[in-house]
């Protein structure tokens, strides 16, 4: 007997229950709020395309979860290869739903360089992929690049869940499990899977929503960040989930190639939280420098963060010069520090970019020398200073230590070393490497052996109780003792 709306797993004491792991913010955004929207799917024109309420979301969520288990068993690693689209969030919710592990992906087009296919292919042989997911239009595509793996899209399982018996039940999903894999964005040859855990996602959510609380009722979040990287996945497809927000999703392409889209979207939708990478704060500056005729209202915008590479202060300032015109407040941009091994965020300033200028000679050797921005040498151009925008506090269950790389010892206030993170919100360690694991997720400070940490291998300090990213430790040059950034050449 066919059916298409599967009854939802917990339907009736979701609502009462305390969250521990991804399925249950589904089916308990579901009971609370069935028929508000969940995903909005823009186009060119800023139309909305395609939508979801929580309510469809976890009756389609369902349904295809069963189809997949058909196909697979809870635990399997299962690929997802999609541009931003309503059927690359449908297909992740499914695997969570079905205990399955998604592994988000770039999509197989025929466009793509031979680097990005190349590391398409070493990810499926890293997490030993049997099942992917695409789109109809890329199947073959899919097919031709990547035949080893048994590929399927959303409207074919669709029609197999809509063919299965009603009364099924979905396997219920331990907190300590992966939630899924987010592959880092390093080298092809050698890719580094981070299991993300239940319980690690859920402990990022708890830490932003008590750094940056959410209006349920009226705040809205919008994306353009391709999903596949973590700050598109957890800010575009699973922190709206947790929070119950309408989350407003742009394809990637469309702010390539109009930034501007990204601020009218922002303007049309009133959207309150998104947030880019430092790069696309400076691409809107210089598009507005060369479109006098857009117009836009940005006082909606409450928390625009930036991160996912280094936050310039230059950048930041600029950007609130050209957009103060069109209502936006400067303390909306929210500068942080993060990295996928930690979920996303680390750490985060809201109100605003704060900034010390530091004494560039000093920072080369590893001190912390602040310099006065009323100082008169630095003013005339006398002395060489350099200006570092906060990433703000820890979030909330993490704990951040400055370290010596070279002797895991703790380093005091004022100086750098590289940033070590504890917390909750760590990944469990990278999908079948061991070694890779201890070296980056179980070390501990050379004077303190009773906790564990992530070494980010960044370089930074803590001031007043804010992190300060100063650059990578692989990036850092060494030149007659003097350490030399490459962003400063």
């Amino acid at each position: 007997m066919e059916h298409s709306e599967p009854p939802l797993p917990g339907s009736g004491s979701a609502a009462r229950i305390q969250p521990r792991s991804l399925p249950d913010l589904l089916w308990r955004q579901a009971a609370l709020r069935p028929e508000k929207l969940a995903f909005a799917m823009l186009d060119d024109s800023l139309e909305i395309e395609q939508s979801l309420t929580f309510g469809e979301l976890a009756r389609n969520a369902t349904l295809l979860a069963h189809a997949l288990l058909q196909e697979s068993a809870p635990g399997d690693r299962v690929l997802l290869a999609y541009n931003n689209g309503l059927d690359a969030v449908e297909a992740f919710w499914s695997c969570i739903a079905a205990g399955l592990i998604p592994v988000p992906a770039p999509a197989p087009e025929s466009g793509q360089s031979r680097v990005t296919l190349d590391r398409l292919k070493n990810i499926i042989s890293d997490a030993g992929i049997e099942l992917a997911l695409t789109t109809d239009d890329l199947l073959e595509e899919a097919n031709r690049h990547c035949g080893q793996v048994s590929w399927h899209t959303v409207a074919g399982l669709r029609r197999v869940g809509r063919s299965l018996p009603a009364a099924r039940s979905l396997p219920r999903t331990q907190p300590e499990r992966p939630a899924y894999l987010q592959y880092t964005s390093g080298s092809t040859s050698a890719p580094r899977g981070v299991e993300v855990t239940h319980q690690a996602v859920m402990a990022q959510a708890q830490g932003l929503s008590e750094a940056v609380p959410v209006n349920v009722s009226d705040d809205r979040s919008l994306i353009w960040l391709p999903w596949f990287h973590d700050y598109g996945l957890v800010h575009g497809l699973i922190l709206p989930v947790a929070e119950g927000l309408s989350s407003f999703l742009l394809p990637t392409r469309s702010f390539l190639r109009r930034p501007l889209r990204w601020l009218s979207a922002i303007d049309k939708y009133r959207i309150t939280h998104t947030g880019a990478p430092n790069f696309a704060y400076t691409a809107c500056t210089q598009a507005l420098a060369r479109d006098r005729q857009w117009s836009a209202r940005l006082d909606s915008l409450r928390v625009a963060s930036c991160g996912a590479e280094p936050v310039r202060y230059a950048t930041l300032a600029g950007f609130v010069d050209a957009f103060a015109p069109f209502g936006l407040s400067q303390n909306a941009l929210a500068p942080s520090y993060g990295l996928a091994e930690a979920v996303l965020v680390v750490s985060l300033r809201n109100n605003g970019p704060g900034h010390l200028r530091l004494d560039t000679l000093a920072l080369e050797q590893n001190r912390v020398a602040v310099v006065p921005h009323d100082d008169a040498q630095a003013v005339a151009g006398k002395q060489q200073v350099t200006d570092l925008v906060s990433c703000g506090r820890p979030l909330p269950g993490f704990v951040v230590r400055i370290v010596d790389p070279a002797t895991s010892a703790a380093l005091p206030a004022g100086r750098v070393g590289e940033i070590w993170v504890s917390g909750a919100s760590t990944g469990s360690g990278y999908w079948g490497n061991p070694e890779a694991t201890r070296e980056t997720f179980r070390q501990c400070m050379r004077d303190d052996q009773s906790a564990t940490f992530l070494r980010t291998g960044d370089l930074g300090f803590l001031h007043q109780g804010e992190l300060y990213v100063t650059g990578r430790c692989k990036d850092l040059l060494i030149v007659h003792g003097r350490n030399i950034y490459p962003q400063d050449l």
